[in-house]
């Protein structure tokens, strides 16, 4: 466990108490331009009366070339990243190198079970599927969180999909195209973005009367494929997928002997071409992994030029229809 934390005035302090964002705070301590003369008075005023000091890493910073962005990835993600080309992590990664490759700014993938350098970054990024240690944090360090929100001192923006919102949508398709009995297929990692997905999901389906069951399975075809055959056995005549591998699925739900979309509706949620390939296309929930890079690539800008956050902290996503979850004769419920 982690001692008490010793209380300091905080950027986020100053900023509050002067009424500006934290960025006009930072840049009116340390002198950059586009703040007016007024609220840096202000600013500095506030930062005095408080006893604010910044910390040595962030003045040793000042005028020097950035250092890298960190990105400190759990292990559940660490081989999308790296290795699977069509997953979202993967061309997240690549459109995030793109654009801060343009700025001059490098970035540092670092594996979650190491701790990392922070005196070489000029930012740290959490991302996704894991609990947050406050080790990661040091003083003066800008951290963003993606894939779930965090309100620890050092984060300067939290950057989510609203699960919520793509939930609503795909229960309302799936009970408009008939389905009464709704599975959810995840993964067996302990993980706050599939959690709050499924959580998610469950709520919408019994909010607008459809009963659900969530199956828990490895990030494998053979674990997907056995769930979806056996939710199918089990009744259910719609499947919310949140594991991609949608050929196993399908596969699955015919070894079950029902038939996708004439008995069975099936949606993914994944960033992958693949779905629009199989037989039939599957529904998707995409993720968006090039605009959600490009949404983070401007937050991280931001951060190490000292420029405005964007206004908005969701990640974009796009619900897309296809054959899978649209029925074109009745359900083995009508009869």
């Amino acid at each position: 466990m982690n001692g008490p934390r010793q209380q300091r005035t905080r950027l986020r302090d100053v900023a509050e108490r002067a009424f500006v964002s934290v960025t006009t705070a930072s840049n009116a301590l340390h002198g950059k331009a586009g703040v007016a003369e007024e609220t840096r008075r202000r600013v500095q005023q506030v930062a005095a009366d408080l006893g604010y000091r910044p910390s040595h890493r962030a003045l040793t910073l000042q005028g020097s070339a950035p250092g890298p962005v960190g990105l400190l990835v759990g292990e559940a993600l660490l081989q999308d990243f790296e290795d699977m080309p069509r997953l979202f992590g993967h061309r997240l990664l690549r459109q995030l190198s793109t654009r801060l490759a343009a700025e001059n700014i490098a970035i540092q993938l670092i594996p979650q079970q190491q701790q990392p350098a922070t005196e070489e970054l000029s930012a740290l990024v959490v991302v996704g599927d894991q609990p947050i240690n406050d080790d990661w944090f040091t003083p003066g360090l800008p951290v963003i969180v993606l894939g779930q929100t965090n309100d620890h001192d050092s984060v300067v923006m939290s950057l989510t999909h609203d699960h919520e919102q793509y939930a609503l949508e795909v229960v309302a398709h799936l009970r408009e195209q008939g389905a009464t009995q709704l599975a959810i297929i995840r993964p067996d990692i302990a993980a706050n973005y599939s959690e709050i997905a499924t959580s998610s999901v469950e709520a919408a389906a019994q909010g607008q009367g459809l009963s659900v069951n969530t199956y828990v399975g490895s990030f494998s075809s053979e674990q997907v494929h056995d769930l979806a055959q056996l939710s199918v056995a089990e009744g259910a005549d719609a499947i919310f997928l949140l594991i991609p591998f949608p050929r196993a699925a399908l596969a699955g739900i015919r070894a079950a002997g029902a038939r996708v979309p004439d008995d069975v509706l099936l949606v993914g949620r994944t960033e992958g071409a693949v779905e629009a390939e199989t037989d039939p296309p599957v529904s998707v929930v995409s993720m968006q992994a090039v605009a959600c890079a490009d949404l983070l690539a401007q937050a991280l800008i931001a951060v190490v030029r000292g420029a405005d956050l964007p206004t908005t902290d969701h990640l974009p996503y796009r619900f897309l229809v296809r054959e899978s979850s649209l029925r074109t004769r009745p359900s083995r419920s009508d009869g």
